[in-house]
This record gives structure tokens, C-alpha cells and sequence, in this order.
């Protein structure tokens, strides 16, 4: 188990519906739950009940042939034994599409990406019909943007050779001066 610290659970033996609580140890880094009492056949359900991930799992031990045969046992009554849902193969090329379906799930992106374009769609619709902006105006010509290019250049040389003029060098005598 992915547990830092050791967890505890309950395991629910069949027959005689005792339950039984385990403490994990560690191996290698890793929280193990080790059960050894597993002399009854049937169907053992394990709890973790301290842990940072409560789950319940369910395992068959030494299963008698008819358990686990639908003609024996119907689907209904093997999920209430094990108290959760379950999918079951009857055949071997059934059982190839039943972990195909655990594997893949149901595929949600799909959903979402529909959702997305719907809202997308929508915004754009309110926002034109209540917008009420004009127009934009046309790009400019080419000889209109190298003559705004021109007029700018044109500024700021006008603007550099409009500065103070420089000072002279000579010096007015001390008499001139008050």
C-alpha cells in the first residue's frame, strides 16, 4: 500500500462473519497487510479503517468450482456477498472487454470539449448581439503608413535642431558686468 505510516483494517471471514483487525508492517519502503487466517473457502472482505485512503477490497480464497459458475450463482447474489459492484466475465473473450472497460473508464474529454465550443459559441452571440460596436476601420494603405513613418522621423528632427542654442565661448569684461 502507498501509506507512510502503518494502517489498520478489518477482514470479514466468511462462514462465520468474525471480523478480524490486522495492523500493517513495513517492507521496503512500502505499508503490507498480511493475512494468514484464510482456512474457510469463500469470499473475505478487507477494510482499511485507519489509514489516510479508506478502501474495501474483496478476494476469493480457495473458491469452490460452482462459486464463482452462473448457473450457480447469479450476479445479484455474488455482489451482495461481496457488498460492491462488480463486472463479470462468463468467458474468456469476455473477460478481454470487461478489463478493456475497467482500464478505459468513460471518456469525459469528449463532454468537455462539446461543453466548451457550446459556451464558446454562445459568448460570441450575446457578445455581438449586445455589444453594438461599429466596425473596424480599414488597415491603411501602404502609402499611408510610410507617410505617417515619414511625418514621425520628420518630428523628431524638427524637435532636435529646435534645442537651445549653444553657448559662446567669450567672455564679457568684468566691467560690462552688474
Amino acid at each position: 500500500m502507498d501509506e507512510p505510516e502503518p494502517v489498520t483494517a478489518e477482514v470479514t471471514v466468511p462462514q462465520r462473519q468474525e471480523v478480524m483487525r490486522i495492523v500493517s508492517t513495513e517492507v521496503d519502503g512500502r505499508q503490507e497487510l498480511r493475512f494468514d487466517d484464510t482456512w474457510a473457502a469463500g469470499i473475505y472482505r478487507l477494510r482499511v479503517v485507519a489509514g489516510k485512503r479508506p478502501v474495501e477490497y474483496a478476494f476469493a480464497v480457495n473458491p469452490d468450482p460452482a462459486e464463482g459458475d452462473p448457473a450457480t450463482i447469479d450476479a445479484e447474489q455474488l455482489q451482495a456477498l461481496t457488498g460492491s459492484e462488480m463486472l463479470l466475465a462468463h468467458d474468456t473473450a469476455e473477460l478481454r472487454q470487461v478489463l478493456a472497460r475497467l482500464n478505459e473508464g468513460t471518456p469525459l474529454i469528449d463532454l468537455l470539449l462539446w461543453t466548451v465550443l457550446i459556451c464558446g459559441l454562445a459568448e460570441l452571440v450575446v457578445a455581438n448581439w449586445l455589444g453594438g460596436q461599429a466596425p473596424l476601420a480599414a488597415p491603411p494603405s501602404a502609402r499611408e503608413r510610410v507617410r505617417a513613418v515619414l511625418d514621425r522621423i520628420a518630428n523628431v528632427h524638427q524637435f532636435t535642431h529646435t534645442a537651445a542654442p549653444p553657448r559662446s565661448n567669450t567672455r564679457t569684461p568684468l566691467a560690462t558686468r552688474k
